[in-house]
């Protein structure tokens, strides 16, 4: 993160391992407390990922998207109610305008942290697929390009050509 701090998502537990560098340390960061109403059912984290802001990114597997707010010690969930398409989050990628691209079983959403919005693609919005896996997402910041891999195919595009006609055909490549 922007503090040099080391996330880790151990056995996939619901207890992200990080490194404190200004204690030299590490600790472990226990989300119960901060979680309105506890689910025995919470699952591990399948990806993380630090904006620019000094957020934390949790994408879980089963309970939706975690965002943390380190330097308040605040907690925002995200889940199926807040429009993602699934609570099972696979992939977590920042594009070049602050935007949090999510990848999931069940399409490839997108989400304005500026706004809390959520906006869903599938292969209704012209994707070639909308399962995505683990890790699958990768923005490169030279070309403004988002490039996303599925079950069947690889997906390579312009979020904000995306964002902007929904309708659009996805260049697969």
């Amino acid at each position: 993160d922007e503090n040099g701090n080391l996330w880790f998502g151990v056995g996939k537990t619901w207890l992200p391992l990080f490194w404190d560098k200004s204690r030299n340390e590490f600790s472990i960061l226990d989300f119960e407390p901060m979680v309105p109403t506890w689910t025995a059912g919470l699952a591990g984290f399948n990806v993380i990922t630090a904006d620019r802001k000094g957020n934390v990114w949790f994408g879980c597997e089963g309970s939706g998207l975690y965002q943390y707010d380190f330097k308040r010690k605040k907690l925002k969930i995200y889940a199926l109610d807040d429009g993602l398409a699934s609570n099972y989050i696979n992939s977590l990628q920042f594009d070049g305008s602050g935007r949090l691209w999510i990848g999931t079983w069940k399409g490839l959403c997108c989400l304005n942290p500026a706004t809390n919005r959520i906006v869903t693609f599938t292969r209704e919005d012209g994707l070639a697929d909308d399962r995505f896996y683990e890790q699958c997402l990768f923005y490169d910041s030279s070309e403004n390009v988002l490039w996303a891999g599925a079950s069947t195919a690889i997906m390579r595009f312009n979020p904000d050509s995306l964002l902007n006609e929904r309708d659009q055909e996805v260049n697969v490549q």
